[in-house]
């Protein structure tokens, strides 16, 4: 299996992004912000990830470009000025139908390192979004409306039970066309837009199927709107709020569109009364999979990266099932969700007076009283408070003692299916020396202890949010880090020890003490050759001379190995043993490392070309040369040096 590790170098401060919000001109909101990153790994072969994109989930649709990052080929990823707080994040590639979920924690002003995600099979849900008329027929597409997809149980959940898992969002282009990449599950799924009444919809995603939805949605009369923001005092720090639900509630409220003498209010509505009285009105005629362009033109499709290239040919079924929005309402349930910044805008309010409610469990609610008038702007903020728990430790070696700086320290929920949990091994303990919690290493088996694999657990459905936390240690080896209350797993990385991990439980408002003492990894002997091959081994002067490492695992047993970037280099010295010339010399390489695995007589072959050019650019004069090869493992082997002798250009 190959991984990639970031060696923690450090924090980074980043400065505060503004942030769009309601109001007649766009208003400037300022977060605290930090950045998020990662790696992706894969089972079995090696691949490359350049296909995959990593987007924070929530980002308004001027805004998520700026929040969506290319995963580089091998694996790492890092989003900067992403929101504090929790934030849904997605890693996906949607040729492959292949991706991963996590929900991180993000510090402000600093680097959330989230560890390994391994993406695994995933479902679509595409369709288009209309506008329609009263009598439910086709106008034309929208576009730039919002398609918000949240896991569901069932139909029987209230809507207040949504706000703390995941969520996914996306928002049509110019075709009015829309595909969101999902983990398997069923999923309420509304689509919204400033202009016109919003639908909703349950869907069911199967892993490597598309199910095709469409929408179609009326416009909207005169009507108000209330906009404004959703924070959270966490543990005394202010941070947004991502996902929260914000809903309306009219006083007086009488009998309602559900049908109940004693109808609840909208937090309390199940799933199914909210899709029902989303879905009042009229349908419109099924759209055959393949009209082509809804609007009869043959524009190029200009909407986001992330919804481009359909062409109506969504789905193998011969018609999509449409759900069409209702007449606008008095009593329509009026609520709506956070953006990634905390930030929200409900449209459509009809005039009267309301109780405003903000909520997400596990952070809280506040509510207030508010008046709207018809075609006014009501701005309401909401401040949540919450207690999180707080794990902290040190840090140490082993065999000394002494505090370790700059070690990657990662959370993840235990059971979250996104991670890796192979190759995980448990240290059986010594009497002398008894631990309140298991101890975990890897990547190979601990020589010279006691040891069996460790238990896989149980995945987490995608209802429970797989929620993350990273940071690195200070001078003296120390981290905290603040976490929901929950089961975690908690390791430890740093380069040049074995890595370790425990079990922890986080309970709201404690703090657990977890400390690592790591064994240094320097005195694994690893069964693996290098060869150096040079080619010509005598080259006229300013000819290319190719140079060839090769690499072989000599054992019957995979070994991983730890490699820094870049995998291997290349250097040539004079006869008195200086060096003149270096591959690597002048570049930049990020501070990572790369877990691979070497099947036994597994072989790797690495090649670089040289010019006959020294590290300042000057061609080298002819002479007797020596050409060494080092393969970047830890620790570092070098191959045994070859002759080359570089001729006069002319005999």
């Amino acid at each position: 299996m190959a991984r990639i590790l970031l060696v923690a170098m450090g924090s980074l401060l980043l400065a505060l992004a503004g942030c769009g919000g309601g109001g007649g001109k766009p208003e400037t909101l300022q977060v605290p912000t930090g950045s998020v990153q990662g790696r992706l790994v894969s089972s079995g072969t090696r691949q490359s990830f350049g296909q995959f994109i990593a987007k924070v989930q929530g980002a308004k649709v001027n805004e998520a470009s700026h929040l969506t990052v290319r995963v580089r080929s091998d694996g790492f990823f890092r989003i900067d000025n992403v929101p504090a707080g929790e934030q849904t994040i997605t890693v996906e590639d949607s040729d492959s139908m292949k991706g991963a979920v996590f929900v991180a924690f993000v510090r402000p002003g600093q680097v959330t390192d989230v560890g390994e995600v391994e993406p695994k099979p995933m479902g679509k849900i595409s369709g288009f979004v209309f506008e329609v008329d009263e009598n439910g027929n086709r106008i034309k597409p929208i576009a730039r409306a919002r398609i918000v997809a949240r896991p569901i149980e069932g139909e029987q959940e209230t809507l207040e039970e949504l706000p703390s898992r995941p969520f996914f969002i996306a928002f049509t282009n110019s075709k009015g066309s829309y595909d969101l990449l999902l983990p398997e599950g069923i999923y309420l799924v509304e689509a919204s837009h400033p202009e016109y009444e919003p639908s909703a919809e349950t869907a069911e995603v199967q892993p490597l199927r598309t199910t095709a939805l469409d929408f179609g949605l009326t416009r909207r009369k005169d009507t108000g709107t209330v906009y404004g923001t959703v924070t959270a005092v966490i543990n005394d720090q202010t941070v947004p709020v991502a996902g929260a639900l914000v809903a309306l509630i009219p006083r007086g409220f009488p009998a309602s569109i559900v049908g109940e003498s004693s109808p609840p209010s909208p937090p309390e509505m199940t799933v199914g009364q909210i899709v029902s009285a989303l879905q009042k009105g009229k349908k419109h005629r099924p759209v055959s999979r393949g009209d082509g362009d809804l609007d009869g033109g043959s524009e190029q499709d200009s909407g986001s990266a992330e919804n481009s290239g359909q062409n109506g040919d969504l789905s193998d079924d011969p018609v999509a099932e449409v759900t069409v929005a209702p007449m606008p309402s008095r009593w329509r349930p009026l609520f709506t969700f956070t953006n990634a910044d905390g930030s929200y805008e409900l449209t459509g309010v009809p005039a009267g007076e309301y109780i405003a409610i903000a909520f997400k469990r596990g952070l809280g609610k506040d509510q207030k009283a508010i008046s709207v008038a018809e075609n006014e702007r009501v701005r309401v903020d909401f401040v949540l408070r919450a207690r999180f728990g707080v794990v902290k430790g040190q840090v140490t070696d082993a065999e000394t003692g002494q505090p370790i700086e700059g070690a990657l320290v990662f959370v993840v929920r235990w059971g979250d299916p996104w991670f890796d949990w192979d190759d995980w091994w448990c240290v059986q303990p010594v009497p002398e020396k008894p631990v309140d919690r298991p101890i975990y290493v890897r990547p190979m088996k601990p020589k010279g202890r006691e040891h069996k694999p460790m238990p896989i657990p149980r995945p987490i459905p995608i209802i429970e949010p797989p929620v993350r936390a990273g940071t690195i240690t200070d001078a003296n080896g120390n981290y905290q880090l603040l976490l929901p209350a929950g089961e975690y797993f908690i390791s430890v990385v740093k380069e040049g020890y074995e890595w370790q991990g425990t079990e922890v439980t986080v309970e709201e408002g404690q703090t657990v003490t977890v400390n690592f003492a790591l064994n240094k990894s320097r005195d694994v002997q690893l069964p693996i050759s290098v060869e150096l091959e040079v080619e010509p081994k005598e080259a006229r002067l300013g000819k290319p001379v190719t140079m060839t490492l090769k690499v072989r695992n000599e054992s019957e047993e995979a070994v991983t190995l730890e490699l820094r970037l870049p995998h291997a280099d290349f250097a040539v010295m004079n006869e008195n043993g200086e060096e003149v010339w270096r591959w690597s010399h002048g570049k930049v390489f990020p501070a990572v490392l790369e877990l691979v695995t070497l099947r036994p007589g597994e072989e790797r072959r690495y090649r670089e070309r040289w010019d006959q050019r020294d590290n300042e650019g000057n061609l080298v004069p002819p002479g007797d040369y020596f050409v060494v090869g080092i393969f970047n493992t830890i620790p570092q082997i070098e191959s045994e040096p070859q002759p080359l002798k570089i001729l006069p250009s002319r005999p």
